[in-house]
């Protein structure tokens, strides 16, 4: 279901038909704690009134609507670490949040900053899921913002240098709790499909006011196209936003997956409000071959880890054909025979 909003300032009666529009208000009256997720990636050295990170001005306009409809929720801004040392704990002193959002001070005491990279981690499993999808690869999320009881996912309209076109769905990224997200790139889109099933947005905004263009996501240029996306399924939001900026959702390799594992239609596109330029040729080529030797060195890395501490022939034999074993005995056997051998 998509609402769309073409005026900058939120009114609290507009915010109140979005909800309603999206059956979401009923989740927002019962709500005992509510993690806000904007995207704040770049935000230890960004300034704030670029269209870099979100639109500090809305994530106020949220919180001050939800406070006053209700009153005893907990209302977390959520962010996690970034490639390049950006700590979540960095990004809200350089912001100087909560208190540059100018909140009024029975809104402010129901805010309290989360930081996902420091919570207490909950895993999450299922037979959907793409990437994390062995005892190596294991998707561990903050608890707090898992059983949240309404999630809200902020993002703005951007073009990608990885992946294209980013929004709701990508947002999500920066949810992982890992101190470095690089070595996740070369399976970015899988990750993004794993982590839309796993953490379930119940509210995503794809903020077109703040958009950006060309070598997006922080290097782009910023572009104001007067507009919002709000739907209570982020593949929906994003099938929508990429198709008004001219960026067809097929072209999204974790559109494309995700509309696949729900079923969901990526035809249900809008009509192109402005053409968004794409990043640069160069940037792209540049992109995919350095991603392609990232993913080989992934795997020699991984493999270095594994065999350095063998002590024994046996044991650098069963590391060796770890994988193919697995496939064949389960990880708690191939444990129990480790053991054995080290006696």
């Amino acid at each position: 279901m998509l609402y769309m909003n073409k005026t900058r300032e939120i009114s609290n009666q507009e915010w109140s038909n979005i909800l309603e529009e999206l059956n979401l208000t009923e989740k927002l009256l019962t709500a005992k704690t509510i993690v806000i997720k904007p995207n704040f990636a770049a935000g230890t050295y960004v300034d704030p009134k670029t269209h870099v990170i979100s639109d500090l001005d809305l994530v106020r306009s949220a919180i001050e609507f939800f406070a006053s409809v209700n009153e005893t929720a907990k209302i977390y801004i959520a962010e996690a670490d970034s490639t390049g040392y950006g700590f979540a704990y960095l990004k809200y002193e350089h912001l100087e949040l909560p208190g540059s959002l100018g909140l009024s001070d029975k809104a402010l005491r129901q805010v309290e900053l989360l930081d996902l990279s420091r919570d207490r981690l909950q895993q999450y499993e299922s037979k959907s899921l793409k990437r994390y999808v062995s005892i190596d690869k294991q998707l561990w999320l903050s608890e707090t913002l898992m059983n949240a009881d309404l999630k809200v996912n902020l993002s703005n309209l951007k073009t990608h240098a990885v992946t294209g076109y980013t929004g709701a769905c990508k947002n999500l990224f920066g949810c992982l709790p890992d101190f470095e997200k690089y070595h996740n790139h070369p399976y970015i889109h899988e990750v993004i499909h794993d982590l839309v099933l796993a953490i379930k947005p119940d509210l995503n905004v794809v903020d077109a006011f703040y958009g950006m263009e060309r070598n997006g996501p922080v290097q782009g240029i910023d572009v104001d196209t007067g507009y919002r996306v709000f739907s209570d399924n982020p593949v929906e939001a994003d099938v929508y936003a990429a198709s008004s900026i001219g960026y067809p959702p097929r072209k999204v390799k974790y559109i494309r997956m995700l509309c696949k594992t729900n079923g969901a239609s990526i035809d249900n596109q809008s009509t192109v409000i402005k053409a968004y330029k794409k990043p640069g040729v160069f940037l792209r080529v540049m992109n995919g071959i350095g991603l392609t030797i990232q993913k080989f060195g992934l795997h020699v890395e991984t493999f270095g880890h594994r065999i350095h501490s063998c002590p024994t022939p046996a044991i650098l034999a069963i590391t060796i054909a770890r994988p193919v074993l697995l496939k064949l005995f389960d990880y708690e056997k191939l444990k129990a025979w480790k053991r054995k051998m080290l006696k």
